[in-house]
């Protein structure tokens, strides 16, 4: 018995191709998973389809902070003092670092998984709903130890309970591991009060 030649991979055919070019004009924000279950054709065959025959590429969404006249001056003088600060000994290891994030419970976009398919960068803007349930995480992190998570039980944290937070929760832990340290925030309205 011959093994007869492969045939090779199927040619999509230009009703496939106008299927594909449907979807993704009516919805360019779908996903080429979705775009497959949707049209019963193979993930890989509307990758293609996108790519290579409509010319298509897929655009991740960003989402930028706007940045203030003075915010170039301000982050050149922070660079400059804190290259000289990083001549000292031992600055590093008292240097320690927090953030905190919003988790949105409603499906907020997250940029990782989402593409909006087109021909140019559509500079696309996404609308997120006001007031989604959600829940607020803060981190610290130095160069030997992770504190935290801390969940804040508020929908938006304010001054008072980051402050409540800093005063009871985090500054009896640092203290207790060293007298000395450098707790580094951002400017995030609450850290001001």
């Amino acid at each position: 018995m011959c093994k007869r030649k492969s045939t090779g991979r199927p040619s999509v055919t230009e009703e496939q191709e106008e299927q594909v070019r449907q979807a993704f004009v009516r919805s360019p924000r779908k996903s080429t998973v979705k775009g497959s279950r949707e049209l019963s054709i193979p993930q890989s065959t509307v990758w293609r389809i996108l790519r290579n025959r409509l010319k298509l590429k897929p655009y991740r969404l960003m989402l930028l902070q706007k940045l203030q006249p003075d915010d170039h001056h301000r982050r050149t003088t922070f660079c400059t003092e804190l290259q000289a600060l990083m001549k000292e000994d031992g600055f590093f290891e008292r240097l320690i670092f927090s953030d905190e994030c919003t988790f949105q419970l409603c499906g907020k976009v997250n940029t990782h998984n989402v593409h909006i398919w087109g021909t140019e960068n559509p500079k696309s803007v996404v609308e997120v709903a006001r007031d989604s349930p959600k829940v607020n995480v803060f981190c610290v992190v130095s160069t030997f130890k992770v504190y935290g998570p801390f969940f804040f039980s508020e929908q938006t944290v304010m001054g008072i309970a980051f402050l409540d937070m800093l005063t009871e929760w985090l500054l009896p832990q640092l203290n207790k591991d060293s007298a000395d340290f450098i707790l580094q925030m951002d400017g995030a309205p609450p850290h001001f009060h």
